[in-house]
C-alpha cells in the first residue's frame, strides 16, 4: 500500500477486511444501462495467476458461461440495486460451483481490452453504446448481441529475474495472432504476477468458434511466445 497509495489516491493505512473465496473461477459481465432496461452485452472468462495474488493473466470473449441465467441476472440486479443506468457498466463475479460473489461493479466499461475483444467477438462498438447511453439513457433499441467468433487476450509473463535479451518474435504464420505488444526493455526486473504492473506484453488471438468448456490455448500459446521473447538471469541480484 506505499508503494500505491499514492497512485491511486487511497489510504495506506485502512483495510477492508473481507471473507476469503476459494475459487479460481472468476468472470466479468458487460452490462449495457439504460433508465428502465438492463442488457448484458458479454461475459467474458477470466485467467487467474497463481494464489496468493490472483492477478488477471488473460481473458476469453465469450465466455463458455455467456448464456448461464444466474450470472446475467445477478450482474443485473447489481447494476440495478446500485443505480446504475446509463452506459456499459463492468461487473466481476466469482464463480465457486453453483455460487456466485459480486465482488465488483463499476458504472465503466471493463479495461484490459476487454472492449477490443468484444468488437472483435461480436462486430460491434461497445465504446459506441456507452457514448449513446451518455447522450440518451432512454433508448432501447432491443439490442441482441450475438458472437461470431472468440476472441483472447493474454498477458506474458517472464522468468523472475532480469531481462537481459528481446527478441520480437515472427508471428506472420499465426493467423490466430492479432497481435503482440511488449511492455518491457531490456535491464528490466521481473517479479511474481502480484498485479497488473507484473506483465511483460500482451498477445491477443481470435479463434473461429464459440467455448464450450474452459479453454487455456491462449495461455499456453503466450506462454510459448514469452519464453521465445524474453531473455533473462535467473536472479535479479546477479
Amino acid at each position: 500500500m506505499d508503494k500505491y497509495a499514492d497512485a491511486f489516491k487511497v489510504s495506506s493505512n485502512e483495510f477492508l477486511v473481507e471473507e476469503f473465496i476459494e475459487s479460481d473461477d472468476e468472470v466479468s459481465v458487460e452490462v449495457l444501462c439504460g433508465k428502465g432496461f438492463y442488457k448484458v452485452i458479454t461475459v467474458t472468462e477470466k485467467y487467474l495467476s497463481p494464489k496468493p495474488w490472483f492477478t488477471e493473466m488473460g481473458h476469453v470473449v465469450p465466455s463458455h458461461r455467456y448464456r448461464d441465467r444466474s450470472i446475467i441476472n445477478l450482474a443485473i440486479n447489481a447494476c440495478k440495486s446500485l443505480g446504475i443506468n446509463r452506459g456499459v457498466a463492468h461487473v466481476e463475479i466469482k464463480v465457486k460451483g453453483k455460487e456466485l460473489y459480486v465482488i465488483e461493479a463499476a458504472a465503466r466499461p471493463g479495461g484490459d481490452a476487454i472492449m477490443d475483444l468484444i468488437e472483435s467477438s461480436y462486430g460491434i462498438n461497445p465504446y459506441m453504446l456507452h457514448i449513446s447511453m451518455y447522450i440518451d439513457n432512454t433508448q432501447n433499441n432491443n439490442y441482441e448481441f450475438t458472437p461470431t467468433q472468440t476472441s483472447a487476450i493474454a498477458f506474458m509473463k517472464a522468468p523472475v529475474g532480469e531481462i537481459v535479451d528481446i527478441k520480437l518474435p515472427d508471428i506472420a504464420g499465426d493467423p490466430e495472432i492479432i497481435r503482440v505488444n511488449i511492455f518491457k526493455k531490456i535491464g528490466d526486473k521481473v517479479g511474481d504476477p502480484e498485479n497488473w504492473s507484473h506483465r511483460e506484453g500482451i498477445v491477443q488471438f481470435t479463434f473461429p468458434g464459440i467455448s464450450v468448456e474452459k479453454d487455456y490455448k491462449h495461455i499456453e500459446k503466450s506462454a510459448k511466445l514469452s519464453k521465445e521473447i524474453f531473455g533473462y538471469k535467473e536472479s535479479i541480484n546477479e
